[in-house]
């Protein structure tokens, strides 16, 4: 005779209780180029969330045809302007997608770094983003695993053929025409680009230290930000990034 599961074994076959997700759109991103912005709205889709993306901040005429929408992105050519072009345009970008309402808004920018305070400039994306959404904290996670682009110990590290080299060691991106990466530590880099928001590194020591949340690391300055680059080796470490 077939016995009959037990109470454990069923509750243990069950998914753990998740909260359902709210109404509306979830994610909003800004990329800073057109395949990394579109990348975004590809692992959104795939996941099961409706997603669009717009060459420009969308209307409200333009939503109103996709009413289903969780993820609604735009890309733009951010990363190949200086930070003049950043001043006159992102702000406007920015008011703009935070009126939409969606819980997480996200500066879409490239696993292997591609900035500099003159070209692209990442600090000074923060900078302006922070005034716009005025964030306690603000976590930079670039490392993308699948994609042998890694974050360990603040340094970021990415692959050629078959090896995996430091950034600033990596044969293509040390020697980029435009951001040649003369620096891996991605809170140094990212720091040269900005003089008012201070920049820290969460390590994956810190990640498995559930006694360590971010929210400890803060600011010496009351009002004023602070970015966290995160660690992310694999889907564990993203998967606490994500929390």
């Amino acid at each position: 005779m077939k016995e009959e599961p037990t109470d454990i074994e069923n509750n243990q076959s069950q998914p753990p209780n998740i909260e359902p997700l709210p109404e509306g759109p979830l994610v909003c991103w800004y990329g800073d180029d057109f395949t990394g912005a579109a990348a975004v709205m590809e692992v959104l889709t795939f996941a099961g969330l409706p997603s669009i993306l717009f060459l420009d901040t969308p209307t409200k005429e333009q939503l109103a045809l996709f009413p289903e929408l969780r993820g609604i992105g735009v890309a733009s050519t951010a990363r190949a302007q200086n930070p003049d072009w950043m001043d006159k345009h992102l702000p406007l970008a920015f008011s703009q997608l935070s009126r939409l309402g969606a819980p997480i808004v996200h500066y879409k920018i490239c696993t292997t770094l591609d900035s500099s305070p003159q070209t692209g400039s990442i600090g000074r994306a923060i900078e302006l983003g922070a005034k716009v959404f005025k964030p306690t904290h603000i976590p930079v996670l670039v490392a993308a695993p699948q994609m042998r682009r890694y974050q360990c110990f603040g340094h970021l590290f990415a692959a050629a053929n078959d090896q995996v080299y430091r950034l600033d060691r990596h044969p293509v991106m040390a020697k980029h025409p435009v951001t040649p990466m003369t620096e891996s530590d991605v809170a140094n880099h990212i720091a040269k680009q900005t003089n008012n928001i201070p920049i820290h590194s969460c390590s994956l020591e810190n990640l498995a230290d559930p006694g360590v949340p971010m929210e400890t690391i803060s600011s010496s300055e009351p009002d004023v930000p602070i970015a966290i680059t995160i660690d992310s080796m694999d889907e564990s470490s993203e998967t606490l990034a994500g929390k």
